[in-house]
């Protein structure tokens, strides 16, 4: 199955907007190093022996910038020779550019041991920072943007990105257009439309908020294309340059099957993706992966794809891209 599906006469509305999805903050996470001397953590020559693979995942919990983390674990496959020595390793970490005073910053990270290769693969450290539920506030949305009434020749089609940035409660965000089908008369459309937002509800002194909003643009009677739901391998077939990916993924350590709804926002912005009926913390990196990864798409669709969502349905089993 292709992950395309083309629909012709479609009547849909000549333009639509999905709702605003918050962007997390900055996180201090970005300038994580290691102290001096630290070293990777290392396959146990026991587990080795035994052909003994395990997935680790841990939580830590970040106090001061000089000072290690508190690291424990939450899920162990394997022995605890394993989780030990991915414990003696992250206590290594520090966030030398946590402001004194700061919050405790919490953050998950997940650890493969696998015997091809005798190797342990780690995915990057994941802040847990909660999103903004201030977005549900925002004003200036209850109409829909319209086409100009005095636009001449045929009418342009796509899907706008627009990236949004709240500062206070009185002024209009600051609006960056991510991707505009190519028209710079949906552009205009769209600036003028964010241009009435404001957000009443946020805190005097809090720190802007971000977000982010896409707007669909169809011709009634015009050919459509839509994102087909699609299976994990079939997914996985259309990713664009699949060759670069070196991930590794243990289906079984995450309560499989199970399926997620992904919104198609890259290569301009980071796919939205969200568990169906059931989330477990086990799959976060899975999830990050899915966030950064684009698919390849032919030059005529991309315009009506991005930002459109899809479900992909997970089996148990193992994902090896390493």
């Amino acid at each position: 199955m292709s992950a395309l599906a083309l629909l012709a006469g479609c009547a849909a509305q000549a333009q639509s907007g999905a709702s605003l999805v918050a962007l997390p903050e900055a996180s201090s996470i970005e300038c994580l190093t290691l102290a001096a001397g630290a070293r990777p953590p290392a396959y146990p020559e026991s587990e080795l022996a035994l052909k003994q693979e395990a997935v680790v995942r841990v939580r830590l919990v970040f106090a001061g910038a000089d000072a290690a983390p508190k690291a424990s674990v939450f899920y162990n496959l394997g022995p605890e020779s394993m989780s030990n020595t991915v414990l003696e390793y992250v206590r290594n970490y520090r966030l030398p550019c946590m402001a004194s005073g700061a919050e405790p910053v919490v953050a998950t990270q997940e650890f493969n041991f696998t015997l091809e290769g005798r190797k342990v693969v780690h995915g990057g450290l994941r802040d847990e920072l909660a999103r903004k539920n201030v977005i549900a506030c925002v004003t200036g949305d209850e109409r829909r943007p319209e086409y100009p009434r005095d636009l001449r020749g045929p009418l342009p089609q796509g899907n706008v990105i627009v990236r949004l940035k709240f500062s206070n409660a009185f002024d209009a965000p600051t609006a960056t257009i991510l991707t505009d089908a190519g028209s710079r008369v949906l552009r205009r459309i769209v600036l003028d439309h964010v241009e009435r937002y404001r957000m009443p509800c946020m805190p005097a002194s809090g720190k802007p908020i971000e977000a982010m909003r896409t707007f669909f643009f169809r011709q009634e009677g015009a050919r459509q294309y839509t994102l087909n739901d699609l299976t994990l391998q079939q997914f996985v077939d259309g990713l664009d340059k699949l060759e670069q990916q070196r991930v590794r993924f243990d289906f079984s350590t995450m309560n499989c099957p199970f399926d997620v709804r992904l919104n198609l926002y890259q290569p301009f912005a980071r796919n939205s993706v969200g568990e169906i009926e059931r989330a477990d913390p086990n799959r976060r990196e899975f999830i990050e992966w899915l966030r950064g990864v684009a698919l390849k798409l032919p030059e005529a669709a991309a315009p009506q794809i991005i930002g459109q969502a899809m479900t992909v349905s997970v089996p148990c089993g193992t994902l090896d891209l390493t």
